[in-house]
C-alpha cells in the first residue's frame, strides 16, 4: 500500500504488470491510500503451470484481497484486461466499488485482437517455435501498445517477464484462458449499472480502437469519457499525468457522473432538461438575457441534428451501403452522445458563474483557484462535443457520397452541421482552457476542428 486516505485499487492488465501503474500510484498515493498488485500468472505472483488465470479466476482473487485489506467500497481503476476484472467482480461477484475508472479497458466484444486470435488458432506454432523467433515477435507487437517508443529499461521491467523459454511458455498459458464469453456474461447487465464510471482513452491506442470507448461510454449511463490525445493504449505510460489527473479528479468528486438527457435521471439543479422541451422553448432559452444555453449547448445541438440526418440518411441507403445498418447504429449512438451534452454545458457554464460569485473578502487566492478549476472543468464537455461532432462529419461524408443518392443535400447538411458544431466546440475549449498552454486539450480540439473542416471542405468542393 502507498500513502493514506480513501482506498484506491489499481488493476493491471495482459500482458503487463502493476509496474505499469507506478507514476499514477505515486501521485494519487498524495491523497489516498493506494493498493497494487501483480495478477495470478504476472509479475510477483504466482506462475504455476496448470493454474487459472482466466478473467473469472483473476475477478475472485481481486475479491478475496479486498476483503483481506477490509476495504469496504473502495475506488478502483482498471487497464486493458483489469477492466475486464473490475466489471465481473463488480457486476457478478457482488464486490463494492464507489467509483470505478475503465481506463483502455476490455469489456465489449470483439476485444480479442486479430494476433492474438491467430496465436490462440495456432498454438503448438508459437510454443515450439525456437525462443529467439518467438521473442522478435512478441516485442514487435508490444511496441505497438504505446504511441511513444518506451525507454529499454521501462520495457524490460514491464515485459520482461515473457523473455525465455519458460516466459513464452507462461504467455502461451495465459493466452489460451482468454474468452470473450467471460465478458458476455456481465454486458447485459452494464446498461443498469449505477456505480459512476470514467472511461479513460487513449486516442491512438492501436489494440483496442477509442471507437470502444465511445460505445462503452454511451451503454453505461452513469460515465464520463476522456480521450487522451496522442496516447496509445497504455495510456498511463505516454500520458502519466493526464491520467493521474482524470483519475485524481474523479476519486476525489462526489456524486455522480451521469450526462443529463431524456434517457438520464433528472437532477434538481435549476438546469432545464432541454432534451424533453418543445424546440421553441429551447429558441427562447437561447435568446435570452441568460448566459446559459450559449455556444456550447447549441454545438451540442448542431452536433446531434447533423447524426439524426445521418440515420435518416443511413436508413433509407440500404440499397446503396452493405453497411448502412453499421452506419445507422453509429449515427444514433453518436447523436445520443451529443444530445445530452447540450445541458451539461450549461451545468459546467453554471459552475464557473458559482465560482466567479465567491465574495471578494475572503481568500482572494482560494478564489482565483475556484475559477481555474471550474474554468477547466468547463473546458471538458466542448471536447466531448467535438469529438463526437468530428466523428458525425467523417460518417455524414460517406453517405453524401455513398448513400442514397436523393439525400445527398440532407448528408452534406449534416457534414455542415457537425463541422460548425466541432469547430464552435473547439474554440469554447480554447477559452475555458485559456492560460494553460500546455494543456493536451488544446491541441485536440485544435486536431478535431481541422479534421471536421477538412471534410467539410473536401464534401463542399466535391459537390462543386
Amino acid at each position: 500500500m502507498l500513502g493514506g486516505g480513501p482506498p484506491v485499487v489499481l488493476v493491471h492488465g495482459t500482458p503487463s504488470r502493476s509496474y505499469i501503474w507506478r507514476n499514477v500510484a505515486r501521485s494519487l498515493a498524495e491523497r489516498h491510500a493506494v493498493y497494487v498488485f501483480d495478477l495470478l500468472g504476472f509479475g510477483e505472483s504466482e506462475k504455476r503451470e496448470g493454474m487459472d488465470t482466466s478473467i473469472p479466476a483473476q475477478s475472485r482473487v481481486l475479491a478475496e484481497l479486498i476483503d483481506l485489506w477490509e476495504l469496504k467500497a473502495p475506488a478502483v481503476a482498471g487497464h486493458d484486461m483489469g477492466g475486464a476484472i473490475v466489471l465481473r467482480a463488480h457486476l457478478l461477484d457482488g464486490v463494492s466499488f464507489s467509483r470505478i475508472a475503465l481506463v483502455d479497458a476490455v469489456v465489449l466484444r470483439p476485444w480479442i485482437t486479430p494476433t492474438t486470435r491467430h496465436k490462440q488458432e495456432y498454438p503448438d506454432a508459437y510454443r515450439t517455435m525456437p525462443n529467439h523467433i518467438f521473442e522478435k515477435i512478441l516485442t514487435s507487437r508490444l511496441r505497438t501498445a504505446t504511441a511513444r517508443p518506451m525507454d529499454g529499461a521501462t520495457f524490460d521491467a514491464v515485459f520482461g517477464q515473457w523473455r525465455g523459454e519458460d516466459g513464452q511458455a507462461r504467455y502461451m498459458r495465459n493466452l489460451a484462458r482468454f474468452d470473450e464469453a467471460y465478458t458476455a456474461e456481465f454486458e447485459p447487465l452494464l446498461e443498469s449499472m449505477r456505480t459512476p464510471v470514467r472511461i479513460i482513452w487513449g486516442e491512438r491506442d492501436a489494440w483496442l480502437d477509442s471507437a470502444f470507448a465511445l460505445r462503452l461510454h454511451e451503454l453505461l449511463r452513469d460515465s464520463d469519457l476522456k480521450i487522451i490525445p496522442g496516447a496509445g493504449h497504455f495510456v498511463m505510460e505516454d500520458a502519466p499525468e493526464e491520467v493521474t489527473r482524470e483519475l485524481q479528479n474523479f476519486f476525489s468528486a462526489e456524486g455522480d457522473v451521469s450526462r443529463q438527457g431524456s434517457s438520464k435521471p433528472h437532477r434538481d439543479d435549476g438546469v432545464p432538461d432541454y432534451l424533453n422541451e418543445p424546440l421553441a422553448a429551447f429558441l427562447d432559452r437561447v435568446a435570452s438575457g441568460e448566459p446559459a444555453p450559449g455556444g456550447g449547448a447549441v454545438a451540442a445541438v448542431a452536433v446531434s441534428l447533423a447524426a439524426g440526418l445521418c440515420g435518416m440518411s443511413a436508413r433509407l441507403s440500404a440499397e446503396h451501403l452493405d453497411d448502412a445498418d453499421e452506419l445507422t447504429e453509429w449515427a444514433d449512438r453518436l447523436r445520443g452522445l451529443a444530445a445530452p451534452l447540450a445541458r451539461e454545458d450549461a451545468e459546467a457554464y453554471g459552475r464557473v458563474l458559482a465560482a466567479y460569485r465567491v465574495p471578494e473578502g475572503g481568500d482572494p487566492g482560494l478564489r482565483r483557484e475556484r475559477v481555474r478549476t471550474a474554468l477547466a472543468g468547463a473546458a471538458d464537455v466542448p471536447l466531448e462535443i467535438a469529438e463526437a461532432g468530428a466523428y458525425v462529419a467523417e460518417v455524414a461524408d460517406r453517405l453524401a457520397w455513398e448513400g442514397n443518392p436523393n439525400l445527398r443535400g440532407d448528408a452534406l447538411a449534416a457534414v455542415l452541421l457537425a463541422e460548425a458544431g466541432t469547430r464552435t466546440a473547439a474554440a469554447l475549449v480554447h477559452i475555458n482552457a485559456a492560460g494553460n498552454g500546455s494543456d493536451g486539450r488544446l491541441e485536440r480540439a485544435d486536431e478535431l476542428a481541422s479534421k471536421a473542416s477538412e471534410v467539410a471542405l473536401r464534401a463542399v468542393e466535391d459537390d462543386g
